[in-house]
């Protein structure tokens, strides 16, 4: 027998890897890009164009705005030209060793581990009643990354 979870897998995400459906960037309420994907590509273009609730984002953006949402959650983002993944490294470890042996520190984005994976645990914590899985956040940022739909617009 099937839990309910496994009877409505897929009705509520859907990933694709590959080739895509025309009619997956019409029906969705949200098209989550990878960093690599063009805003050019036709079928992106096309659907960023079309007067629907469907929204186009980054996966930064869509897990920056669940983690967001956790309030008591301190968040450092680092962006610029070099040294970004040193000064996040750097950031995590003061956290980790000047804080307190009982801060979790999520460090990644651009580097390391996506910060989607970073959203998936808060998400999965907070289903579950427990409290957040970190109290601190560093994540690095790419120029490239910035300029993807969620933080500069549709």
């Amino acid at each position: 027998m099937k839990s309910a979870s496994q009877k409505n897998a897929g009705a509520y995400l859907r990933t694709e890897l590959g080739a895509h459906l025309k009619s997956t960037f019409f029906e969705a309420d949200f098209i989550v890009l990878s960093p690599g994907v063009p805003l050019t590509h036709p079928l992106v273009a096309s659907a960023m164009a079309q007067p629907s609730n469907t929204e186009v984002i980054s996966e930064l953006a869509f897990a920056a705005r669940i983690v967001e949402s956790f309030k008591n959650v301190r968040k450092i983002a680092v962006t610029g030209t070099n040294g970004k993944s040193t000064i996040c490294c750097f950031c995590g470890q003061f956290l980790k060793n000047v804080a307190g042996s009982d801060n979790k520190v999520f460090v990644g984005g651009n580097y390391g581990v996506p910060l989607s994976i970073c959203a998936l645990d808060f998400l999965s914590h907070h289903r579950d009643g427990k409290p957040p899985p970190y109290k601190y956040v560093v994540c690095e940022l790419s120029s490239y990354q910035l300029e993807h739909p969620g933080w500069r617009g549709k």
